[in-house]
């Protein structure tokens, strides 16, 4: 029986066990521990009449090697899956401070486009006050809103409107990533996933296709031959 047909032979039994019973793995690696019942297997075959005696239900014996072989496929499992989550965690290290450097480059110029603007001055420095990752991915999604409901004043400073894209695409990508590396530290996983967000970027998203329908229909009545 391969490994595969022993995981999904005892997966049933496995998830059935209640997390007061899980236990904590001794310091002993897998490959080793793995090794280890095999030779055990091998070892208590010629004291089978001593050990039944004993109260020993010969059944644990040869279930040893399903059990064997399932536990060989979830450590070939969580191998790959640890070997992808030390590379998130590797682009997540090259993704972040770019993403602050977007941050702190967007606060910079709508500063001073919105100088004059008590209101949004206001609105700016209740954005910044978060130091965390997940204000950060906040940040830039809010940043983000506000800039798109005040273009003319950051088109009057001559700022880069692609930023703004950008500042949602990062954000997004970063979620993805915190989402991965952290998806079994439930305190850290939080601050990956925001329903206001979900609906802000829908709201934004909707906003921009309605923006481009009125831009186009408008250059269809002005094109040549529309014109009464």
């Amino acid at each position: 029986m391969g490994n595969q047909e022993d995981y999904e032979k005892k997966i049933d039994v496995l998830m059935g066990i209640e997390d007061s019973r899980v236990k904590r793995p001794h310091n002993v690696p897998v490959d080793v521990y793995l090794q280890e019942a095999d030779t055990l297997y091998v070892w208590v075959q010629d004291d089978r009449e001593a050990l039944t005696a004993a109260g020993l239900s010969w059944d644990i014996v040869e279930d040893l090697p399903v059990r064997h072989g399932a536990l060989a496929h979830a450590e070939a499992h969580w191998q790959s899956q640890w070997k992808a989550g030390k590379e998130d965690a590797r682009e997540w290290a090259e993704q972040s401070p770019l993403a602050y450097e977007l941050r702190n480059r967007m606060f910079k110029d709508f500063r001073f486009a919105f100088r004059n603007d008590p209101d949004l001055m206001k609105l700016l420095r209740r954005i910044g006050k978060g130091r965390t990752h997940a204000n950060m991915l906040q940040d830039l999604n809010d940043l983000c809103a506000l800039g798109e409901a005040n273009t003319s004043l950051l088109e009057a400073i001559n700022f880069d409107l692609s930023l703004l894209d950008r500042a949602d695409r990062v954000a997004d990508e970063i979620r993805v990533h915190g989402r991965f590396v952290f998806r079994e530290n439930k305190e850290r996983l939080w601050g990956y996933g925001s329903q206001h967000l979900r609906e802000a970027k829908r709201k934004r998203a909707r906003k921009r296709k309605k923006a481009e329908a009125v831009k186009n229909d408008t250059a269809n009545v002005l094109a040549p031959g529309k014109m009464d």
